[in-house]
């Protein structure tokens, strides 16, 4: 578990919250059409698009390995930092 979201996150791509983060993102359908069964989801895709900037012309921010400079982050992670989704912990405190 990472404390902030790394500037280079990737994420496995074995979660369909993840595919569908980034097909609605990038507005491509490849990401649902295609097989990603395996693999891992780049923030920064080959032509360095930021895929959290909606409407990220492109694609290609698919691998079958963690690109160089890239770190890994957990689910938790990403819905935490990324979706900004509140975890259970936070939610206890309340």
């Amino acid at each position: 578990m990472v404390n902030e979201l790394p500037e280079k996150w990737c994420i496995n791509v074995n979660n369909e919250t993840v595919t569908n983060y980034f097909k609605n993102q990038s507005g491509k359908n490849c990401y649902t059409l295609i097989n990603f069964s395996n693999g891992y989801y780049h923030r920064f895709n080959s032509f360095n698009q930021d895929i959290m900037i909606k409407g990220s012309l492109g694609a290609s921010f698919h691998s079958s390995y963690i690109r160089e400079e890239f770190i890994e982050i957990t689910f938790e992670d990403f819905e935490r930092l990324v979706l900004k989704t509140p975890s259970n912990i936070e939610l206890k405190l309340w």
